[in-house]
């Protein structure tokens, strides 16, 4: 996915890395045994996102629009302010988390979501 797009004219923005948002939870958690979720267990499922105007965010409405979803159709417990406070959260809560797939690549790999 495309991070936020930018208007600021003056600037130029060339892509460089591919990235994907994702679906985490803690692997301690039930929540964490489900390969895939459907739209209508997602707006169910309790969740945990990035503040208003970061750019992850800002991808995931987009996408969630396409898809009839609003921020208020969710199940959101809290906004952080930081994809590390969200890991450092998720470490101990049974909630799920929309993420970049490389900002969590090597907690997954090590077990943790």
């Amino acid at each position: 996915m495309e991070e936020g797009n930018s208007k600021n004219n003056q600037m130029k923005y060339i892509p460089f890395i591919k990235d994907e948002i994702v679906a985490i939870a803690n692997t301690a958690q039930t929540l964490s045994e489900k390969d895939e979720i459907s739209l209508s267990e997602l707006k169910l499922l309790p969740l945990v996102l990035r503040k208003a105007g970061s750019g992850s965010l800002e991808v995931i409405l987009k996408k969630l629009k396409k898809q009839d979803i609003k921020l208020q159709d969710l199940n959101i417990l809290m906004h952080l302010g930081s994809t590390e406070s969200i890991k450092r959260y998720l470490a101990n809560s049974n909630c799920l988390r929309l993420i970049s797939i490389n900002a969590v690549s090597k907690k997954i790999a090590n077990g943790e979501f």
